[in-house]
């Protein structure tokens, strides 16, 4: 079974980084009976219950998942409940679970540097181990390597023990999974409070639920950073000269509350002493105005202090966060800033993320040679 790094968020975090897209208004109908949208638009979309939906006046609402061709409504139950991990395995599968008041206490001490260097890997599995799988969507590509395909849709069900088959659009079937019981030993009333609100959320996600073609990241991501202003951490002007010394930088975007995002960082830091010196690696936090003095805490904690961090002000919120669907998120650009290769969302899962990053930057170049 594929291990994940830790990347918890509540539910007003997720929010903010939602796109604002939705679909079509023809649909074709299942077996089911459930509406889906045969193409992905900004003007309206259809619910697979075939209730109209705008996205774009709806935006802080919505969870759109682009690449795995969905979107759904937060329900406002959620919004309160500490402890909502939301994330995607990759494509094809989406899923929120749960983790318990007590291991959220330590996920803070993590987060806020209380464990040394030894203990924080003992914690993550911890905290990772105590999750409890609560709802989700899987998308089955019927063109995808079968072998791959069914491995990944059986972590799916290992997850879930009512799985409902929605709808399918060309190639692609669409799934919801779910569990209305838990096992109760060490479970807090809170903890039971909050998954019983969970439980009651279900039917509202289930319904509101936006069904589409997937669309690839690269397609729909239109970053241009050959003209920009902003500054790094320590407070220097920055512009798009940094990267005219290097045939390719690859740019990481993270939070300070990202899990992935910290887990990583002494990676990134590994990999920049693997650059050859036609390359670079620099960051971009997305709350280091709110929070620089834990993002430089953070940075040096990872022993990641040499690379570059700036600081993403309204400029750079415009032209790079508003196309930034999770953290972390990485991408590359040439001597003039110019986007290339591919965009990569989450951390690798490779053994070596370092090396995996670096494979990516070496196709990047193969783009410009």
């Amino acid at each position: 079974m594929k291990r994940r790094v830790l990347a918890i968020l509540v539910m007003v975090a997720m929010v903010s980084v939602l796109f604002t897209a939705c679909g079509n208004e023809k649909p074709t109908v299942s077996k089911n009976n459930y509406s889906v949208n045969q193409e992905f638009s900004m003007s309206s979309m259809l619910t697979i219950k075939g209730d109209k939906v705008s996205l774009e006046e709806e935006e802080e609402k919505y969870d759109t998942h682009k690449q795995n061709g969905f979107a759904y409504r937060i329900p406002e139950a959620l919004l309160d409940i500490d402890g909502i991990d939301p994330y995607e395995y990759d494509e094809y599968q989406y899923e929120v679970d749960y983790i318990p008041e007590e291991m959220m206490v330590k996920y803070y001490k993590l987060i806020d540097g209380e464990y040394d260097e030894d203990e924080e890997d003992a914690i993550i599995d911890e905290i990772v181990a105590s999750e409890i799988p609560v709802f989700g969507v899987f998308r089955y590509d019927d063109i995808a390597d079968k072998t791959d395909m069914n491995a990944e849709f059986d972590l799916f069900k290992e997850s879930f023990k009512e799985i409902e088959e929605l709808a399918s659009i060309g190639t692609d079937t669409f799934y919801f999974g779910c569990n209305r019981e838990f096992e109760q030993d060490g479970l807090s009333d809170a903890d039971r409070e909050n998954l019983n609100l969970m439980i009651s959320a279900f039917e509202e996600v289930k319904h509101s639920l936006c069904l589409f073609p997937p669309v690839s990241v690269d397609e729909d991501f239109k970053v241009d950073l050959t003209s920009f202003n902003c500054e790094d951490l320590n407070g220097n002007a920055v512009d798009a000269s940094i990267f005219a010394d290097y045939d390719v930088t690859m740019i990481n975007c993270w939070t300070t509350w990202c899990g992935y995002c910290i887990e990583e960082m002494p990676e990134l830091a590994v990999l920049k002493g693997k650059l050859p010196s036609n390359y670079n690696v620099i960051t971009i936090c997305f709350d280091a105005m709110e929070e620089g003095e834990l993002a430089k805490s953070l940075l040096e904690q990872a022993g990641a202090t040499s690379i570059m961090t700036l600081v993403a002000n309204d400029e750079i919120t415009t032209k790079v966060g508003e196309y930034i669907v999770g953290y972390p998120t990485t991408f590359f650009v040439d001597r003039t800033g110019k986007v290339i290769g591919s965009v990569k969302i989450g951390a690798p899962s490779e053994a070596s993320v370092s090396d995996a990053y670096l494979e990516l930057i070496n196709k990047a170049y193969e783009d410009i040679k």
